[in-house]
Order: structure tokens, then sequence, then C-alpha cells
């Protein structure tokens, strides 16, 4: 959505409001605050993918910046027998999330120039948009002519915005709880989303008063039932 209205407004000039869930602007992606500082919500290297590598190629001539410091080969780590040994890989193990996690044991990643968070933080700097936190769209108007072209939107039931063109950019399943059963979702498409298997992130943060391992790679945690699936962490000097 930052990426998006940044865009819009300075390659096309457009006018453009960003409504924000949340209550503040790049939510998830912005740091965690803790009794020990800021910690990051983001790991400082990606796997070294062409596509990693043409997206943040792409993005950093957005942002006007290089996002990629350098390509550097790291051995992953696992916890075992109270120590961080080499991981080696999954084994036999059929895990449902393999084909999310397989590329972040690959030893060659992408290191960084910053963290996602500052990307964020830069792209609020530049923004000239009115931007609206806590904005949920209560309720849909059509154009009085259209089954399927939306006249406003009704954020928090009581405020209405009017636009040319509406563009929502939060995920899928999402997009089928806000507009089910609506003229402006196909029901096809509907149903096609539904069926998608989706997985969702979750964040832990722990802080340690000793300093634990190198902060460098990455470290996989896998449990000891065949119904766990691999943790992916990461240490950080806080």
């Amino acid at each position: 959505g930052l990426i998006l209205a940044y865009s819009l407004t300075k390659k096309y000039h457009l006018k453009v409001a960003l409504l924000e869930a949340s209550e503040e602007i790049g939510h998830t992606d912005n740091p965690t605050k803790t009794k020990r500082g800021e910690l990051p919500n983001h790991f400082h290297f990606v796997p070294a993918s062409t596509k990693n590598r043409e997206l943040l190629t792409w993005l950093g001539q957005v942002l006007e910046e290089n996002l990629i410091a350098e390509e550097v080969k790291l051995q992953p780590l696992t916890f075992e027998s109270g120590q961080l040994i080499p991981f080696v890989g999954f084994g036999e193990r059929k895990l449902q999330t393999k084909r999310e996690t397989e590329s972040f044991v690959d030893q060659t990643v992408l290191r960084l120039a910053s963290p996602p968070s500052s990307w964020v933080q830069h792209l609020k700097n530049l923004l000239l948009v009115d931007t609206f936190t806590l904005a949920n769209f209560t309720d849909i108007e059509k154009v009085e002519d259209s089954a399927k072209k939306i006249e406003a939107l009704h954020i928090n039931v009581s405020y209405r915005v009017k636009a040319d063109y509406f563009i929502y950019t939060a995920s899928p399943k999402s997009l089928v709880h806000n507009f089910r059963n609506s003229p402006f979702l196909p029901h096809k498409i509907q149903q096609k989303i539904e069926k998608g298997k989706t997985w969702a992130q979750v964040n832990l943060h722990f802080t340690h008063t000793n300093h634990l391992a190198p902060s460098g790679p990455f470290h996989v945690l896998l449990g000891n039932k065949d119904d766990f699936e691999p943790c992916l962490g990461h240490f950080y000097e806080s």
C-alpha cells in the first residue's frame, strides 16, 4: 500500500488517500518495542534467489537507494543436545511448510543494506498523501447505473470516501471477508481464494540478558513430533 501510494503520487501526480486498519502506517513491518529496546520484525538476510534479487533491485529504484549490501554464505544452525550445531536439512520429514521454509536454509543469502522497517519509515517521510489509521470500511456505495462500479466507501460507519479508483492491498483472505456475496467480487474469484492454501506468520520476540550466539546465520528449530512445523529464528543485538 505504501509503495503504491508513493508511486501513484510521484509518477502519476494523483491525489491519494491511504486507509490503514491498524493503529499505525506500516503495521507489522514496524519494529516491535520491548523493554530492551526495539527489535526488527524482519530478518537482515533474504534467500539469494533470482526473484528476491529482482524485487530488491526494483524496490531500490523506487526508494532511490541500494537495498542489497552483499551476497554471503552462512551455515544455518539448529539446536540439539544443548548446543547450536550446523543444520543439514529436514531429512524425510513430511513438512507442510517445506516449500516456504526450505529457501531460508540455503547457505547463500543476500545481506540487506538496511532493515525493511527503515524502508517503511522512508516511504512514510516521502508520502504526500492523506493517511487515515484505524480506518475500517463498513459499507460500499455503488454507482447508481452500475452494479460493479464503486462510488464511495463508508469508513467507520460515518466517514465517506469518494474516489475514481479504489485499490485493495490487504490479503486475499481479508478481501473475501470484506466482499463476501458482493457484486464487486465475482463468485468464481471468491471460491478460488477460499480454496487457496495460505499460511499465517507469527513473530515471537524473546529477550535474553546474556549474549547467546552470533547474529549472522538463520537458526532452525524442529520439534520432535511429526505435526510440528519448523521455526526460523535469528539473534539480534538489542
